[in-house]
């Protein structure tokens, strides 16, 4: 009896649990939620026609790094941390998108690049094809192809990286390889750096290109081209596909990147998407389920592309022409 009166009595004068506390927002996940938005919306205005994105401009931005590391080691708590980190946020967002849309004013092409070309003659008169590899960091790559009898002609203008340029024959393929190699690291703001590339029309080119945050814009309507192989980083990206061989496979692997392919309307097109998050248009193909797509009579078409994708947060167009 005794105990039970006891148990009462403590029961009777235990203190209420307090209600839990309101603790505000978890800056971390509103900057990256609001990050994601921000990308969202930057590629529906692209694809839209509305804004240009410029992926090699974020270099710009690299200074950011150390200023949220200087914020982060502040001795800032309460109301003032978080005026401070809304506001910090929403400036580097806004920043991101001005840079991105290439209208922020001072980003101005320098005058001091250098201009270093390389001509890559053909081996003999055994080469019956062509192997290509094209590799790039940050910059405009431009791709497209020449009446020359010449195999690749390559141009780099550029105030800070160095274009190597390697020819072997491996029996009657000639393999070229083309990179863009940085001699340093360039730290200043208005960095120029602007590959372009001829292809020969008169031999059968299997076609490998490999970009990080850059501009592609690839006119491979007049080259002979039988194999193709996408590896791009955050790059905004114009590839014009030709039909002058019967058959053509492509392969796109895509991080966060805005794609538009543009093939003929005489050849028959299959797309096989492996989609990430994604906004795609495909033009006339018809869905065939499990992420395949492909123009009516693909299969008795003449002319044939073929085009496997693994897509992470991309845009993916397809234009016929």
């Amino acid at each position: 009896m005794a105990d039970t009166q006891k148990t009462t009595a403590t029961e009777k004068t235990a203190a209420p649990t307090p209600p839990q506390r309101y603790k505000g927002w978890d800056m971390s996940r509103v900057f990256w939620g609001l990050l994601l938005v921000l990308i969202g919306v930057l590629f529906l205005l692209s694809n839209f026609g509305v804004i240009e994105l410029h992926y090699e401009n974020l270099w710009y931005l690299w200074p950011l790094l150390i200023v949220g590391w200087g914020v982060s080691l502040l001795n800032i708590r309460g109301t003032w941390w978080k005026f401070v980190s809304a506001i910090l946020m929403l400036a580097s967002l806004a920043l991101l998108a001005w840079v991105a849309i290439g209208t922020a004013p001072f980003i101005e092409t320098v005058n001091n690049a250098q201009v270093q070309s390389r001509q890559v003659e053909k081996a003999g008169g055994t080469v019956k094809s062509l192997d290509v590899s094209v590799k790039a960091g940050a910059g405009k790559v431009l791709i497209g192809s020449q009446a020359s009898t010449t195999p690749v002609d390559a141009v780099l203008r550029s105030n800070f990286a160095k274009l190597d340029v390697n020819s072997q024959n491996e029996g009657d393929v000639q393999k070229v390889d083309v990179s863009v190699n940085g001699e340093h690291v360039w730290w200043g703001g208005g960095f120029q750096n602007e590959l372009n590339v001829q292809l020969a029309r008169q031999l059968p080119v299997s076609l490998k290109v490999e970009t990080g945050a850059s501009d592609l814009n690839a006119d491979l309507s007049e080259v002979m081209l039988e194999h193709l192989s996408l590896d791009l980083g955050a790059s905004n990206s114009v590839v014009t596909l030709g039909s002058l061989a019967n058959s053509l496979d492509v392969s796109l692997k895509a991080g966060a990147s805005s794609v538009t392919m543009r093939v003929p309307k005489n050849s028959g097109v299959s797309v096989k998407l492996d989609n990430g998050v994604s906004s795609q248009h495909l033009a006339d193909l018809k869905d065939k389920g499990g992420g395949y797509y492909e123009t009516d009579g693909f299969d008795t078409a003449s002319k044939k592309i073929t085009i496997s994708g693994d897509i992470g947060v991309t845009s993916f167009k397809l234009e016929r022409y």
